[in-house]
């Protein structure tokens, strides 16, 4: 969990590409997308970096919690 903080918050969406790269690249599409459209200039990064964050978070433990749990099936089988 926490090399997936680290990585996001120096590099934002990009560094949700550790834990998949479809959901980095989506993420960071989704955010160029955002920061042409609203021409607010890197207002929107206050934003969407914190977001990416914690986005790298939830899906860190979630995938934790699916290899744990994989483990565990393999083990009782």
């Amino acid at each position: 969990m926490a090399a997936a903080l680290v990585l996001t918050a120096i590099f934002g969406p990009v560094g949700l590409c550790y834990l998949s790269v479809t959901t980095g690249l989506i993420a960071t599409a989704l955010a160029t997308v955002i920061l042409v459209i609203s021409n607010a200039g890197a207002a929107p990064l206050l934003v969407l970096w914190p977001l990416s964050m914690v986005w790298a978070v939830i899906g860190t433990n979630s995938l934790r919690r699916a290899v744990v749990g994989g483990r565990r099936h393999l083990e009782g089988a």
